[in-house]
């Protein structure tokens, strides 16, 4: 019956050190996945600002900035 718990324990110890090193992969992109995201993001954002308004000229977006 002693061997009971002990068995448990090092299951559950087993668990936990394969769920924290399953996530070490070699996925370690996420910097560089950011930067291609923030310049596609950026070039999307300029160009819609650069629309304008087939009937009125004007610009079909415009930035927001809200005074504190």
């Amino acid at each position: 019956m002693r061997k009971l718990p002990l068995l448990l324990m090092l299951s559950l110890l087993g668990l936990v050190f394969a769920g924290t090193f399953s996530a070490c992969g070699d996925d370690d992109d996420d910097l560089e996945q950011y930067r291609e995201w923030i310049v596609s993001n950026n070039k999307w954002i300029k160009a819609k600002e650069a629309e304008l308004n087939p009937e009125t000229g004007e610009p079909m977006y415009v930035k927001v900035v809200p005074s504190y």
